[in-house]
């Protein structure tokens, strides 16, 4: 079974909500308050403490520099991210984040990447949030994330540059081809710069709690008590032997052009993200022979595929809705057979368990022993339950 987590996003997200609900899930506060250090960013006191907010109860931090912090640019974040003693998935994913943060900034503000500063305290408070968010998702051993639509606020906020509107410009454009809520304006920014670039780089994908069996529940709280809503974040964590998502499935029809035209179309659509691709024969108006294009993506991915469809095919509109699919969570395997290895993938569903040999592997294996694909694939799964009955044993 997979650990994954779902964030529940509909008040809202910050960085330090997101690490706020880690320790509530069992992050050591010890590994947060260490990465001061480890990452050599002066002296910083950490306020981490249970509070409440609309009478719910929640992990509350706060980072707090020991001394007048410099400004840094994103040449010195990932200098600091990348000699720091951790493990490289979470500097890369932190360094990713911090790209992404300087490449808005940059476009916002009409400057190079290298010029943007992340100014003072905030440049110390978001290293530690983004670092110690994606540490906590690694040493929790979560290896899926989902969201559902991020809440984004309403009326004004604060910054270095005056009263800007919500959501802050560097918040929408971070969101861009995520699913988003507004809000109302007396609630101000729920969503900020460093909890939408996290939520976008790690949620797989965005939509109702997928289906799990739900193992601990944390809270993150943020620094205002709101008289709208709870101001948490709420992180449900559980374990699924499949993946319950939703998607959105795209329909055209089509009767007008060259089939040697749909195969670069598929190809191209498989290229931005689609899922499934589909050609279905159907009898079309005035009688005529067509095919009902069906294709299935992530509501992320949707403006690519439409495009694609669009830009692509002779069709001039297409249809789309939501729809909800569960896959089984394969993992793969090799298997040692007398010709080679071949890689497999295994699933299992309610206590049993199938595989399915890779078939590039079984066709370049077979060429080269010169014998028949159906005589290696039964080697292979004869190889495959004999191990297991060996494992069990």
């Amino acid at each position: 079974m997979k650990k994954i987590a779902w964030l529940d996003c509909s008040n809202g997200v910050a960085g330090n909500m997101i690490l706020g609900a880690l320790i509530d899930l069992g992050f050591p506060e010890p590994r947060i308050k260490n990465l001061a250090r480890i990452m050599k960013l002066g002296p910083v006191r950490f306020e981490i403490k249970r509070t409440k907010r609309a009478g719910l109860d929640g992990v509350l931090v706060r980072v707090i520099p020991g001394a007048k912090q410099k400004e840094r640019n994103f040449g010195e974040i990932k200098r600091i991210i990348g000699q720091a003693q951790i493990p490289e998935s979470v500097k890369t994913k932190s360094i990713d984040c911090f790209q992404k943060l300087a490449e808005v900034e940059a476009k916002v503000h009409s400057v190079k990447t290298n010029q943007v500063h992340f100014h003072e305290l905030g440049a110390l408070d978001t290293i530690i949030d983004i670092v110690g968010s994606i540490l906590g998702f690694y040493e929790l051993g979560i290896e899926e994330v989902y969201a559902n639509r991020i809440r984004l606020g309403g009326g004004e906020v604060r910054c270095e540059h005056g009263l800007l509107p919500v959501p802050a410009p560097a918040t929408l454009a971070l969101l861009k081809g995520l699913p988003v809520l507004g809000g109302e304006e007396r609630e101000g920014e729920l969503t900020t710069p460093t909890g939408a670039v996290l939520v976008k780089k790690l949620a797989k994908d965005f939509g109702a709690m997928p289906e799990m069996v739900v193992e601990k529940i944390g809270y993150g709280a943020g620094e205002r008590e709101l008289n709208t809503r709870a101001n948490l974040l709420r992180i449900v964590l559980g374990k699924s032997e499949y993946q319950a998502q939703v998607l959105v499935k795209i329909e055209a029809t089509i009767d007008d052009m060259n089939p040697e035209f749909y195969e670069p179309l598929m190809a191209t659509l498989f290229k931005v993200g689609a899922l499934e691709v589909a050609l279905i024969p159907a009898q079309m108006k005035k009688n005529r022979p067509g095919i009902i294009l069906h294709t299935l993506c992530h509501l992320t991915g949707l403006e690519k595929v439409i495009d694609t469809i669009l830009v692509h095919s002779t069709t001039n509109g297409v249809r789309f809705y939501e729809v909800s699919r569960i896959a089984l969570l394969p993992e793969q395997e090799i298997i040692k057979t007398k010709h080679g290895k071949v890689r497999v993938k295994r699933m299992e569903y309610l206590g049993k368990q199938r595989i399915h040999p890779e078939f590039e592997d079984l066709k370049r294996i077979a060429e080269q022993a010169g014998i028949s694909l159906l005589e290696l694939e039964q080697e292979v799964k004869n190889q495959w339950l004999k191990r297991e009955k060996a494992r069990r044993s």
